[in-house]
C-alpha cells in the first residue's frame, strides 16, 4: 500500500533504484539528481 501511494506520487523512479541498483531507473535517477 506504501509503494502505491508512492508510486502515485512520482516517488518511485527515486526509490527503485534503491531497491534495485541494477535497475535502469538508477541512471535515470541519478541524471536526475546530477
Amino acid at each position: 500500500m506504501l509503494m502505491q501511494e508512492i508510486d502515485h506520487n512520482g516517488l518511485k523512479p527515486l526509490l527503485d533504484p534503491l531497491r534495485n541498483p541494477q535497475s535502469p531507473a538508477a541512471s535515470r535517477a541519478a541524471s536526475r539528481l546530477s
